[in-house]
């Protein structure tokens, strides 16, 4: 587990009382100018508008593929028509259009995105065009067990001006945290085949020269970043983007389409009792598409493992080998992305009106996108920890 720092050292930023570390603005410059060029930094705010243009300066501060900055338009009447009716599984589709159409930058494509970066977007539009008080739906843990069509929604209001956010930095720091504790427990042979491994594709470091200390100053949280199994073999992930959704949702539609289509076509026989046939019907329809709801969340995952021992993987074989990952091994890995946290980074206390319970929730796994488009959405045993030695930054 990452340490966390004390309340004095907060890695935690509000847009409202800290200004942010930022790399200069990009101006015309030559050499003798770069000292000047390094003075006009950019405002520090997380979120403004100038000339009618959202302007959200991302937590990934330019690491992936996004820009620092993006510039957006709001959403036109035709684009709320097109959110509203928009069928459930065509949402998210509809929705990386419309913000490619809205956005300012040609040279981006929303597809790209990470999750975390889309989410910071559409947190921002809401609040430059829409309202700085959001409606956070969520269920309590009091209504497990009920038909989720008979579960209760509370809604809590929540400023969106008051949001924390860590960016890719504060990660950088939290990570190297993480392995210091770790690189404190290896031996050198043990530190010495973690170096043989991190450094495989570039020959020319010489790594007897590098010290635990030296290791940790470099590391940054780069993609891919690499897993060890316990027969020496390397799977590489990256960070979820936005098109692995829309890719998942692709192949399940494909896989399921003809299998619903059946369910929803049989008709009744002379014999059947039709009170029993629509009962049976509606839940094996239920069943199906329970298990495409599955999929979709499994293939979404495995497409963020792009390599493995340091070769390409295509979607199909990333599927394939995600499906076999150990364990052991894929614990570690969530549990490393869980660790990582840039973008919205904020717990409250929640109270639940029906059973009084309070519980502490974090936003960054509460929030659901879509409760921030403008239309009215109800959103309805531990295996052994990890070792630095078997995550290899960059791998």
């Amino acid at each position: 587990m990452i340490n966390k720092s004390n309340d004095d050292d907060s890695i935690l930023i509000n847009p409202q009382e800290i200004q942010k570390r930022r790399r200069s603005v990009i101006v015309d410059t030559v050499e003798d100018d770069v000292e000047i060029a390094k003075k006009l930094e950019r405002s520090g705010d997380k979120y403004s508008n100038v000339g009618g243009k959202a302007i959200i300066e991302l937590e990934t501060m330019g690491r992936f593929d996004m820009p620092e900055v993006l510039r957006f338009s709001d959403f036109t009447t035709q684009d709320i028509n097109d959110l509203s009716l928009s069928r459930q599984e065509d949402l998210l589709k509809v929705l990386i259009t419309i913000l490619n159409r809205c956005k300012d930058n040609p040279e981006v494509d929303i597809q790209d995105m990470l999750l975390e970066e889309m989410l910071e977007v559409l947190i921002g539009i809401k609040m430059e065009f829409n309202s700085v008080i959001h409606e956070h739906p969520w269920i309590c843990n009091c209504q497990q067990g009920i038909e989720t069509n008979e579960q209760i929604v509370n809604k809590t209001e929540i400023d969106l001006r008051t949001i924390q956010f860590s960016s890719i930095e504060d990660a950088d720091k939290d990570m190297q945290k993480y392995f210091s504790s770790v690189f404190e427990q290896l031996s050198e042979e043990q530190f010495k085949m973690y170096l043989n491994v991190r450094y495989k594709n570039e020959p020319h470091v010489d790594i007897t020269k590098i010290t635990k200390e030296d290791e940790i100053k470099t590391l940054k949280v780069i993609e891919p970043i690499g897993f060890g199994d316990d027969e020496g073999n390397i799977y590489s992930f990256r960070f979820q983007r936005v098109k692995d959704l829309l890719d998942a949702q692709k192949m399940v539609q494909f896989k399921y389409a003809g299998k619903i289509k059946s369910i929803r076509n049989k008709k009744p026989t002379q014999n059947d009792n039709l009170l029993d046939f629509k009962t049976n019907k509606d839940k094996e329809l239920e069943e199906i598409q329970f298990q495409q709801a599955k999929d979709l969340v499994l293939y979404a995952k495995a497409f963020s493992l792009v390599k493995y021992n340091y070769k390409d993987l295509s979607k199909d074989e990333a599927v394939n080998l995600y499906k076999k990952l150990p364990r052991s091994l894929l614990f570690r890995v969530n549990n490393f992305f869980d660790e990582i946290k840039f973008g919205v980074n904020d717990t409250r206390e929640m109270t639940c009106p029906l059973c009084g319970e309070t519980s502490r929730r974090s936003l960054r796994q509460e929030f659901n996108p879509f409760e921030f488009l403008p239309l009215d959405v109800d959103t309805v045993d531990r295996e052994k920890k990890p070792t630095g030695f078997n995550i290899f930054i960059g791998v």
